[in-house]
């Protein structure tokens, strides 16, 4: 990975993500295309590029898209 960031307590009902930039997920349909289950993480990688990664620890894309 190029760049990542590792969040270890995200609250759905509390917290929210803030992505920017032309090369990052610009709706919400983006953004969980670009979702991945790694185990008990949610990885966010935009185009599978390995650059500016979020892992959300402890959580389920069913989490974030409900």
């Amino acid at each position: 990975m190029d760049a990542s960031d590792t969040v270890t307590d995200f609250d759905v009902t509390e917290d929210r993500l803030r992505l920017g930039g032309d090369t990052e997920a610009g709706t919400l349909s983006e953004f969980l295309a670009a979702l991945t289950q790694d185990g008990e993480d949610v990885v966010y990688d935009f185009g599978a590029d390995g650059v500016n990664v979020i892992v959300l620890q402890n959580l389920q894309i069913a989490d974030l898209a409900g």
